[in-house]
């Protein structure tokens, strides 16, 4: 998924900045983790959710003729239970 390019910015000591998932195995995920601990780089895995349906569905009314006029700019906050979810 992202391993080999991440590896490759690492080895050319820029900073990695990856979607999720991280990386199909565990095993790619440490090569990752390895070569940006070796060249001292930043290893972020950052979260998308441009597949939620929440999002989805704001793109198409933007997209289409929805009555709100043109979209120039959209900003999102989310929040979540995520940390007060037992564990």
């Amino acid at each position: 998924l992202h391993a080999d390019h991440a590896v490759l910015a690492a080895s050319r000591k820029k900073h990695v900045i990856i979607s999720k998932p991280m990386a199909t195995t565990l095993a790619d995920a440490e090569r990752m983790v390895e070569a940006c601990e070796r060249s001292s780089v930043k290893l972020i895995a950052g979260h998308s959710l441009g597949f939620s349906p929440a999002i989805i569905e704001m793109a198409k009314l933007a997209r289409d003729d929805s009555g709100i006029g043109k979209v120039q700019v959209a900003q999102l906050v989310a929040f979540t239970d995520w940390m007060l979810l037992p564990r």
